[in-house]
């Protein structure tokens, strides 16, 4: 489940939010148009990843747990410089 606090450092992420809860949030890259969805296990920090590269495409299931919002939060900026790096 997500806090408050995982919330402020999202606002401050250059992700535009498309949806919000406790349990899981959609984000959307305009630098990329990747979509992304963070989802966290009912009763735990930990959470795991969804990714599509485009409206088009189905999501895909990120390879992995993480242990917190923010790591999964840095996952995501760490992909998205890589991708901008290598495919951009």
């Amino acid at each position: 489940m997500f806090s408050n606090s995982d919330f402020t450092r999202l606002k401050q992420s250059p992700y535009g939010i498309v949806q919000l809860n406790h349990h899981d949030v959609t984000l959307h890259s305009e630098l990329t148009g990747h979509d992304w969805i963070i989802i966290s296990y009912y009763g735990s920090s930990d959470c795991y990843i969804l990714h599509r590269h485009s409206q088009r495409e189905p999501y895909h299931r990120q390879k992995g747990n993480y242990k917190s919002f923010n790591e999964a939060l840095g996952y995501i900026t760490k992909h998205e410089k890589w991708f901008i790096n290598h495919k951009m």
